[in-house]
């Protein structure tokens, strides 16, 4: 009851999220990182938007602790239902995890969360997801990924804090308010 609680909590918040649109100024373009006010998450806990997470390398066994669902803010595999946006697998993150999926992940480089360039060029992966669906980690990069597939539409962004390669990462993220574009959290961060 209590997962279900949250889960509709949570559902209900990004729906309010999502109705609205937030630039800075810049023409949407489908690529512009822009930054949420601080009052676009009135209601919704900056836990369920920005947190961190240790991943500790898939060995075919416990996806649970390689995984993250950013959506729901949580690696435990039975409240995910086994749904994970990204995991950790032989010093890489993959994404598409599953048969329909369509994600990408982008490397943006050594650029903090609350930095993230407005030009990053996001869309650029999305129609290249072949090149884009596993990717080398590197202490210090933060990464986009940009979910979509049958549980709907999703972006994210994290940074890798700790690297002990092939064997765990520590990474600090945060959930875009937008289904389609970096919104930034502001008062999350």
């Amino acid at each position: 009851m209590k997962e279900t609680t949250l889960l509709i909590a949570l559902t209900l918040s990004q729906l309010a999220c999502a109705a609205e649109t937030y630039v800075d100024g810049e023409t949407f373009d489908g690529k512009t990182i822009t930054r949420a006010p601080d009052d676009a998450l009135e209601g919704e806990s900056c836990a369920a938007q920005h947190g961190t997470a240790t991943l500790v390398d898939y060995d075919g066994e416990n996806p649970g602790s390689a995984g993250y669902n950013f959506e729901l803010a949580s690696q435990d595999p039975e409240f995910t239902r086994n749904r994970f946006d990204v995991l950790y697998e032989g010093n890489r993150f993959r994404v598409n995890l599953v048969v329909d999926d369509q994600s990408t992940i982008v490397d943006l480089g050594d650029v903090d969360l609350v930095d993230l360039p407005v030009d990053a060029d996001i869309d650029d992966a999305l129609h290249h997801a072949d090149e884009h669906d596993a990717i080398l980690a590197h202490l210090g990069h933060t990464y986009v990924v940009h979910r979509e597939n049958y549980t709907g539409r999703l972006v994210a962004a994290f940074r890798v804090l700790g690297l002990d390669p092939g064997r765990q990462v520590r990474i600090e993220w945060v959930r875009s308010t937008s289904d389609r574009d970096m919104v930034l959290p502001e008062n999350c961060l």
